[in-house]
């Protein structure tokens, strides 16, 4: 169970023109309604709770999902201003489901973060997409991603 006591962890971010970091600012300048929802989803009920606890004391309306199949069902009806995704779920790689947001037209720039346990040669390969908070969390880099997206509204 990742706890707040529990530091370390490492972000994970390409060097291309666009860096993950900087799609989420770009994506939270494009939306500017009321209170911005971020959609959580990993399996283990402790680091989901968590991870949307954060979120809550941040000022984000936080709705929490266990599998893909939810995910997806909540996102044909609304989309959220943030997709923060474990990478191993029982229905499917986070990584995977990250390429297919990116694919669809209404939420190809809803900014993602993985918070995963991955190896860190998936680490890598998911880093490619979106920035990466690693287990143990260290809370202060996912509080910063959350700021980041917030922020640039």
């Amino acid at each position: 169970m990742a706890t707040p006591e529990v530091l370390g962890g490492r972000r994970t971010v390409t060097a291309d023109a666009t860096t993950p970091g900087q799609h989420i600012r770009q994506e939270a300048q494009r939306r500017s309604h009321g209170r911005r929802r971020a959609y959580v989803v990993d399996d283990d009920p402790d680091t989901r709770h968590l991870i949307g606890d954060v979120a809550t004391e941040l000022g984000w309306e936080t709705r929490r999902f266990a599998s893909l199949r939810e995910v997806r069902s909540a996102l044909a009806d609304e989309p959220p201003d943030v997709l923060i995704l474990d990478d191993d779920l029982p229905d499917g790689k986070g990584g995977e489901f990250a390429v297919e947001v990116r694919a669809d037209d209404r939420l190809r720039r809803t900014p993602i973060i993985f918070c995963t346990g991955a190896a860190m040669h998936r680490v890598r390969e998911i880093g490619r997409l979106a920035p990466v908070v690693t287990k143990p969390f260290d809370l202060r880099i996912l509080e910063r991603l959350l700021g980041e997206v917030a922020g640039a509204a």
